[in-house]
């Protein structure tokens, strides 16, 4: 969970093997007429989002959430079947990181946060586990 951009998250997330295949970010439509989309960094891959899409997708695919795709999950009353299928999320803000961890406790997960700001804060106190760096 980190308040970095999702591509930077991405890269470090395969670097330390939290990600082990290709990952899909959900990604806003740029033209406002078209509809959300589970895109790859390299834009090979666009599937079009959907409430089902989530467990389907995660069965080949590594998954990330930035914050406006937190919010979208939210919006269609999917954020908690979806919370443990997403390793990466990334451009959250210190309210979201919350809401991930208190989502993740609440389906009986233990939880580790580590933060080295003061934007870490409340999720560092969320966690079951937090490390101030």
């Amino acid at each position: 969970i980190t308040g970095g951009a999702c591509l930077t998250a991405c890269h470090v997330a395969a670097h330390v093997r939290i990600v082990t295949r290709k990952v899909l970010i959900l990604t806003a439509p740029k033209d406002t007429s078209l509809s959300w989309s589970w895109t790859s960094p390299d834009e090979s891959v666009n599937v079009p989002f959907a409430v089902r899409s989530v467990q389907e997708l995660r069965k080949e695919f590594d998954l990330c959430v930035g914050g406006d795709g937190l919010l979208q999950l939210q919006k269609q009353g999917v954020l908690e079947d979806a919370v443990k299928a997403i390793q990466v999320y990334a451009r959250v803000n210190p309210e979201q990181k919350e809401l991930v961890l208190q989502t993740l406790k609440g389906l009986g997960l233990v939880t580790l946060m580590c933060g080295d700001g003061t934007n870490d804060v409340g999720a560092l106190k969320t966690a079951d586990v937090g490390v101030a760096l």
